[in-house]
C-alpha cells in the first residue's frame, strides 16, 4: 500500500528591510509538494492556496503581524500548516486582537489552533 503524502501550504516573510514597522507586513504563499504527490493533493492544494491567498488579503494588519512573527519563529523562517483550515481558524482566534501578544501565548494559539487541523503525520 502506498503512504499518502500530504502537501503543507507555507507562509513566508516577505516584507523587505526598512518596511514601515506600524505598515501591515508584505507574506508570501509558498507549497511544500511531495515530488510523489497524487493528483488529487494538487488539485486539493492548488484550491487550498487560492482560498489562503484571499484570507490574508482580508487579515488586519494586526493579525498579518501576528503571522509574520511566526514565519520568522519557524524552521526555515516557513510558517508550514496542513492546510486551509488551520489559517481559517488561526485568523478567526486572533480577529479582535489589535495588540501585541507575547510570543509563548502567540505560539500556543498556533499550537492549539494547528492542532486539530493537521493530518496524522503532517
Amino acid at each position: 500500500m502506498a503512504s499518502f503524502k500530504r502537501a503543507h501550504l507555507l507562509i513566508v516573510d516577505d516584507t523587505p528591510p526598512g518596511h514601515p514597522a506600524d505598515g501591515a507586513p508584505l507574506l508570501a504563499l509558498d507549497v511544500d509538494m511531495p515530488l510523489d504527490a497524487s493528483e488529487l493533493e494538487e488539485q486539493r492544494i492548488a484550491r487550498e492556496i487560492g482560498g489562503a491567498d484571499r484570507l490574508l488579503e482580508q487579515a488586519s494588519a494586526a493579525q498579518l503581524r501576528l503571522l509574520q512573527r511566526l514565519a520568522r519563529a519557524a524552521p526555515e523562517q516557513q510558517l508550514r500548516f496542513s492546510g486551509i483550515e488551520t489559517l481559517k481558524h488561526f485568523l478567526e482566534a486572533t480577529a479582535a486582537t489589535k495588540a501585541a501578544m507575547a510570543d509563548t501565548e502567540l505560539a500556543r494559539l498556533w499550537k492549539k489552533v494547528a492542532a486539530p487541523t493537521s493530518a496524522p503525520g503532517a
